[in-house]
């Protein structure tokens, strides 16, 4: 997928994504909150709190065609990029396995999240401090 068109993949993970979230974070105060798109929009009074915590939009978190994407409106720090996939990974842990309906679903999803962890981190670290 094509990362270098922005508006195009996150239009393609929001509109054709599955276990798709959208991330707001604060740097300053180092808060965040991932919000699924699979429920509802959240109501006024959720959505003040976010205002009032100093949430921002930074993008959207899925998966397309069974590979994780993400789409930024920003440049994202290494740190907190780690700090949101992190915390999808908590998400799609719970979704997958303690939601999942019967054991034999939890028992697939718990495989297929220690076959994700296995995946190498290709990120270029030369430039990290």
């Amino acid at each position: 997928m094509d990362t270098a068109d922005k508006e195009s993949l996150s239009y393609k993970i929001s509109a054709f994504g599955q276990l798709v979230v959208c991330a707001l974070f604060n740097e300053h105060k180092w808060d965040g909150e991932l919000i699924p798109l699979s429920h509802c929009i959240p109501s006024e009074e959720v959505q003040a709190n976010y205002l009032a915590r100093g949430l921002r939009f930074l993008g959207t978190l899925g998966f397309v065609d069974g590979r994780f994407c993400c789409a930024w409106e920003c440049p994202v720090p290494d740190n907190v990029m780690e700090r949101l996939v992190r915390a999808y990974a908590e998400y799609l842990y719970s979704t997958l396995v303690t939601h999942a309906p019967t054991k034999a679903a939890a028992d697939a999803s718990v495989q297929w999240l220690r076959e994700l962890a296995q995946l190498p981190d290709n990120r270029d670290r030369s430039k990290e401090n």
